[in-house]
């Protein structure tokens, strides 16, 4: 392992499914199971607001899946990984997200397109998000994103 390195295939392999499972649990379990994904102290960002810890991210979920049926999929695609330290790799992204309220079948509009920034981090042999961010690229000028993460410490 050098830094700033690709990973080798297997580590590849792992973080994809990593990345594929965080899509999967958010796009049919209302994202019930995603908080395991993180480490204890994870970090889950959007733009300008962030969430800190697995119980907080998973509260999270539970409040948006408060909010009724939401259905939505979130296409992930480039992932590009490279060693960042012993233990830890960084990756990038993009994620083009279809969503809305109600039962399928819904308009086939985009929610948005966002880069997203990962931290992968090994914790006795198990990989897990650290840090995820996504930063908007580009966005329906009408509908907005509704996972109600933390703003300075305050719910949005």
């Amino acid at each position: 392992m050098t830094t700033g390195t690709s990973v080798d295939p297997g580590t590849a392999a792992e973080l994809t499914d990593l990345v594929h499972q965080f899509a999967h649990l958010v796009d049919v379990e209302a994202g019930a199971g995603v908080a395991e994904l993180f480490t204890e102290d994870g970090r889950f960002g959007f733009d300008d607001a962030e969430t800190i810890g697995r119980q907080a991210i998973a509260e999270t979920y539970a409040r948006r899946a408060g909010n009724g049926l939401r259905t939505a999929r979130h296409l992930m695609t480039n992932l590009r990984l490279r060693w960042a330290g012993e233990d830890l790799v960084s990756g990038t992204s993009i994620m083009l997200i279809f969503a809305a309220d109600g039962p399928p079948p819904l308009p086939a509009d985009p929610l948005l397109c966002a880069d997203v920034d990962d931290e992968f981090r090994r914790v006795d042999g198990t990989w897990y998000l650290a840090r995820r961010t996504y930063r908007t690229i580009f966005a329906d000028p009408v509908r907005r994103a509704l996972l109600p993460l933390s703003q300075n410490g305050k719910q949005t």
